[in-house]
């Protein structure tokens, strides 16, 4: 990224990719904010809506790396950080929540299960500094969206054992018909 020194901000991307210095702000499209400032800590959103947008992070991953700027939280929401006091947390949850089920899972294997908990302990920490950056969530959201990814869960097994119903029941129609026209002869006379 550039430095414009009349403007006071570096942009690239046709100035499409903006950070300011003073606000602490950088923004995609001018109205998407993936990074910004808060109590003095920079909160970075890796979500990426696209292939553009994800250049546009990298390059300012590369800025902060050269101006020796530390990201302290990142996080993964669709919405811009202007409304991180609001989302943060519930995508740190359902995160969490979507870990834990899996964990759960039958045939999950030990070594990715080790991974996910290792993940679930660094998603706790950040929701200790999202909450002292200002990030909010009522008690009821946070059951909701356990509620919520468990009802995921229970329907994405549902559908799975459908559709191996499904599969089975092709197979049969399938045997039977093969065996039916091997037979036809035997039927008929």
């Amino acid at each position: 990224m550039k430095y414009y020194p009349r403007l006071k901000i570096y942009k690239s991307g046709g100035g499409k990719n903006t950070y300011d210095p003073v606000t602490g702000e950088a923004r995609s499209y001018r109205h998407w904010t993936y990074a910004v400032c808060i109590k003095g800590k920079i909160v970075f959103n890796g979500y990426s809506y696209s292939h553009t947008t994800s250049r546009h992070q990298q390059a300012c991953l590369s800025l902060f790396h050269k101006l020796n700027k530390k990201v302290s939280l990142y996080v993964s929401m669709p919405d811009s950080l202007s409304q991180f006091e609001n989302c943060a947390l519930k995508y740190i949850y359902k995160e969490i929540f979507n870990l834990e089920i899996a964990i759960k899972r039958k045939n999950s294997r030990k070594i990715k299960n080790i991974e996910r908990l290792s993940r679930i302990k660094a998603l706790r920490s950040d929701i200790v500094l999202a909450r002292s950056l200002g990030a909010t969530i009522p008690q009821g959201a946070i059951r909701l969206l356990k509620v919520a990814a468990i009802e995921i869960e229970t329907a994405r097994i549902d559908l799975f054992r459908a559709a191996q119903q499904q599969l089975a029941l092709q197979k049969a129609n399938k045997r039977l018909d093969e065996m039916l026209r091997g037979n036809s002869e035997g039927l008929c006379a």
